[in-house]
């Protein structure tokens, strides 16, 4: 079995925003040896460390950008990424694994589509949704990862 593990990144107190930490909340019933989790409010190159270990990562955040679910593999090297005081690009991220620690871990980006991030609102019933059919895709999406092998 592949070790995969799921940051969820997001900060609760800006409405959707919180998006990546509920998916973790909701999926700790389902962590095993083989899956596992972390609830970040950002990305940030301190969590590489944990991945000495992991297969594969998937960066699960709010996303105004998308409609619908989306699972996308990250291609470090065929992005330009950019990276603010605030926070690192995912494909940054994939970068500073790879040469830093010279992890070998395969990252995707899994965005849940959102609307209102808005600072003292919580998760909106839109957003609340698609996060519980993003556990489901999830735990399939992972399932055939494991039987692919």
């Amino acid at each position: 079995m592949q070790k995969i593990i799921v940051i969820g990144i997001g900060n609760p107190l800006c409405g959707d925003d919180g998006a990546g930490a509920y998916l973790c909340q909701l999926l700790e019933d389902h962590q095993t040896a083989y899956l596992s989790l972390i609830a970040t409010t950002q990305l940030d190159a301190s969590i590489l460390e944990e991945l000495k270990e992991i297969d594969i990562a998937i960066l699960a955040d709010a996303s105004i950008n998308h409609d619908i679910i989306s699972i996308e593999k990250i291609n470090p090297l065929e992005t330009q990424p950019s990276s603010s005081s605030h926070h690192i690009h995912p494909a940054l991220f994939a970068q500073l694994a790879e040469k830093l620690y010279s992890l070998k871990t395969v990252f995707y980006t899994c965005a849940i589509p959102a609307k209102n991030f808005e600072i003292g609102h919580p998760l909106s019933e839109n957003c609340k949704q698609a996060v519980e059919e993003t556990v489901t895709k999830l735990l399939n999406w992972i399932t055939s990862m494991n039987q692919s092998r």
